[in-house]
């Protein structure tokens, strides 16, 4: 009895051992998984699960990697199947997703899929400009389209996109592709000025009318002429200057506006200027008479672009002569009346200038006086004039007259 016990015991022993051998064993053998039919390309806004066939007692992780970031997914188990679901924020994105299953920081599985636009409901966005564009070979508006799906994920590299432009009745019709998220095309001016529209599509899906204005490009030379009703420097009537039709090297009338200088020399080296702006093409301005006779040469510019051709306009003499006179008590002094080319009494506004010099050069003043009813009166004060000598100078439209008076105690000799 007693040799048997001990027997038992070591069998018992070994028994034990081995029970605990095995479950060592078993606890220490590698986790297996197995990929189950996934795919390498998804649309965006599917339900994307990843299902693998595990035989291990712990579940894995599955680790998500995308332009946002990294995830992790959890597992829903069913029996030896494990589906990771991924997320709508992951899954409604174009892009490339890159996952690793990892169980006791072992790699296990890794892999890529892509997910690809859902082209079947398209957005498009169109972007034209500039606005303004000027006529030729050289300037362009560019149209710009950025398709989208419902996801806003630009459509793939390739996708054609049709561009249409019309102008004066004439459609073009253009294929282009997108490349890198975009479809662009240059719309080349014309050579005569108008609207250009354009308009694009993509999967049926189409854009607003988008609108571009050509303008004319810049003035190319031009002619003046000129139009009054006498020849007369009256200083009283008008002269009109203007211009014929200005147009660009394409025959496109100008735009209304633009500006134009002429610019004016008389027969004293003098140079006056007066503008104008265009409108239908032409520029018409106006300037007074000179007050005396005097010769113009005109020229007229377009800054920067044109300019026009000379011409010579001749003003005559439109008053002969003329009489003044001093009253001695009053010290008044009377110019005119003055008379015109047709014996009229000359419009008010004449300007008549006197130049009033004392005889020691210490006085010395010019007064510009203008006519009413064909006079002009001037009264030389005793207060700014005391006695003495003075020379007196008139200067009316061009005619000059000097005389010397000598102030006495209040009278002239």
């Amino acid at each position: 009895m007693y040799r048997i016990f001990p027997f038992i015991l070591s069998i018992l022993f070994f028994a034990s051992c081995k029970n605990e051998t095995e479950k060592e064993t078993e606890k220490s053998a590698p986790s297996t998984i197995t990929s189950l039919n996934h795919k390498t390309s998804y649309t965006a806004g599917s339900d994307i699960c990843l299902s693998f066939k595990h035989n291990g007692n712990e579940n894995p992780k599955l680790i998500i990697t995308n332009a946002i970031g990294t995830t992790l997914v959890p597992p829903v188990v069913n029996q030896q199947i494990l589906n990771y679901c991924l997320p709508w924020e992951i899954t409604s994105k174009s892009e490339i997703i890159k996952w690793k299953v990892i169980h006791k920081e072992e790699l296990l599985l890794k892999g890529e899929f892509l997910i690809i636009p859902d082209a079947f409901q398209t957005n498009i966005e169109s972007y034209f400009g500039p606005r303004q564009i000027t006529a030729g070979n050289n300037d362009f508006s560019m149209l710009t389209n950025i398709p989208t799906d419902q996801y806003d994920n630009t459509l793939l590299d390739g996708t054609p996109v049709i561009v249409k432009s019309e102008f004066e009745n004439t459609i073009e019709t253009n294929i282009v592709r997108i490349n890198k998220g975009i479809a662009w095309k240059n719309i080349g001016a014309t050579k005569k000025s108008g609207r250009i529209l354009v308009s694009s599509s993509c999967n049926e899906t189409n854009s607003k009318q988008l609108t571009t204005i050509v303008f004319p490009a810049k003035a190319t030379d031009f002619k003046i002429s000129y139009k009054r009703d006498h020849t007369y420097a009256d200083g009283n009537q008008i002269i009109e200057l203007q211009t014929n039709v200005i147009k660009d090297e394409f025959g496109n009338i100008v735009s209304d506006g633009t500006h134009v200088n002429f610019i004016l020399k008389n027969n004293k080296n003098m140079r006056l200027q007066t503008v104008g702006n265009t409108l239908n093409g032409k520029v018409v301005t106006k300037l007074l008479h000179p007050e005396q006779p005097d010769t113009w040469e005109i020229e007229a510019y377009v800054t920067g672009a044109a300019k026009s051709n000379t011409i010579t306009v001749d003003f005559d003499a439109s008053i002969k002569d003329y009489e003044f006179d001093i009253d001695t008590e009053s010290r008044i002094l009377t110019i005119g009346p003055l008379f015109g080319f047709i014996g009229q009494r000359v419009s008010d506004g004449l300007s008549v200038d006197i130049q009033i010099t004392s005889e020691d050069n210490i006085i010395k003043n010019r007064k510009k006086l203008f006519t009413k009813n064909g006079l002009a009166i001037f009264e030389i004060s005793k207060e700014f004039y005391p006695s003495g000598i003075y020379d007196i100078g008139i200067l009316v439209a061009g005619i000059q007259k000097d005389t010397t008076l000598n102030f006495i105690d209040g009278r002239t000799e």
